[in-house]
């Protein structure tokens, strides 16, 4: 089963033939699942403690939304499971930076 994207049709469409790993990389990150989870769950881990250290000067409305742009991004390239777990797990994150606060 072939999953819709636009970044498929990016890539089939912009892509010359000489940038074929590209479009490899991305074939075989779409259909190894278990590499989106551990990309998704690792970059919002990584952003959230890159808040973590500067949330004095930000706050933490501003830490939502760096959490909400990483979970937009990251479901332009993956499946919908991993981007489920990758949102809880910042709506988590960013709770515990709203309760630590007070």
């Amino acid at each position: 089963m072939q999953v819709f994207s636009p970044f498929n049709n990016f890539l089939r469409v912009y892509l010359k033939p000489k940038n074929n790993c590209v479009l490899e990389l991305y074939k075989k990150l779409n259909e190894n699942s278990a590499v989106q989870y551990l990309i998704g769950i690792g970059s919002i881990l990584f952003i959230s403690f890159i808040c973590f250290l500067f949330i004095d000067i930000i706050g933490y409305h501003v830490v939502a939304l760096v959490l909400l742009l990483v979970v937009s991004i990251l479901a332009m390239f993956f499946k919908i499971l991993p981007v489920v777990i990758v949102a809880v797990l910042s709506a988590l994150i960013w709770t515990s930076y709203l309760f630590s606060r007070n």
